[in-house]
C-alpha cells in the first residue's frame, strides 16, 4: 500500500486494485490497463529520484502514452461494435480525454526530468534561473501528479463504462473482448 508521499504510486495503485478482478486474456483493453498501472508505479518511483535517471523518466512516461493509446484504441473498437447509442456515446467521451493527457504527461515529465538531479540552476525562456528543489520544481511535480492521477481515473472510467458496453455488443462482428473473473484468493 502506496504511502502519502506516494501520489502516483496511490493512483497507479487504484487502477491495478480495479482492474486485477479481470483476467487479461482475451481483453486487450485490461491487458494494456495492466501496462499502465506497472509503468505508472514505475513512473512513481522515477519521479522520486528512486533509481533511473532522465532517459529513463522521459521513456517511461512515452511507454505510458503509448498504452494509453492501446487503452483508447480498445475503447473506440468496442464502442463501434456497441448496439446501445448512449452506452457507445458514454464509453466514447470518456475514452476521448485520455490521448490529451497522455501527451501532457510526456511534456511534464520531460519538464520534470530537465530538473532532475541538477545541482546547477536550469536557465528559463525568460533569462531568469531555475533552481531546482525550487518552486517551480515544486510546481513541476504537482503537475505531473495532477496529470498522473487524472490519467488513470480516466482509464478507471474507461474500464467501466467498456464493461457494461460489451454486454451490448453485437455477435455478428467477430470482434471478441472477454470479461472474465479471476477466482478469489479464498476459493
Amino acid at each position: 500500500m502506496p504511502g502519502e508521499n506516494q501520489p502516483i504510486l496511490a493512483a497507479a495503485y487504484g487502477l491495478h486494485q480495479d482492474i486485477r478482478q479481470w483476467s487479461s486474456k482475451d481483453n486487450e483493453l485490461i491487458a494494456a490497463a495492466k501496462r499502465m498501472a506497472m509503468l505508472m508505479a514505475r513512473l512513481s518511483q522515477l519521479v522520486r529520484g528512486e533509481g533511473g535517471n532522465k532517459k529513463d523518466l522521459i521513456d517511461c512516461a512515452k511507454q505510458i502514452a503509448a498504452a494509453s493509446e492501446e487503452v483508447t484504441r480498445a475503447a473506440k473498437k468496442l464502442a463501434r461494435e456497441c448496439t446501445d447509442k448512449r452506452m457507445r456515446t458514454a464509453l466514447l467521451q470518456v475514452c476521448e480525454r485520455i490521448p490529451t493527457i497522455g501527451t501532457q504527461l510526456k511534456i511534464l515529465s520531460t519538464v520534470k526530468a530537465t530538473m532532475l538531479g541538477a545541482q546547477e540552476p536550469i536557465p528559463s525562456p525568460d533569462g531568469s534561473e531555475i533552481q531546482c528543489g525550487s518552486e517551480e520544481d515544486q510546481e513541476a511535480t504537482e503537475m505531473l501528479v495532477g496529470n498522473a492521477q487524472n490519467l488513470m481515473q480516466s482509464v478507471k472510467d474507461v474500464v467501466r463504462v467498456a464493461e457494461g458496453a460489451s454486454i451490448k455488443m453485437r455477435t455478428d462482428s467477430g470482434y471478441k473482448l472477454r470479461w472474465v473473473r479471476k477466482r478469489p484468493w479464498y476459493t
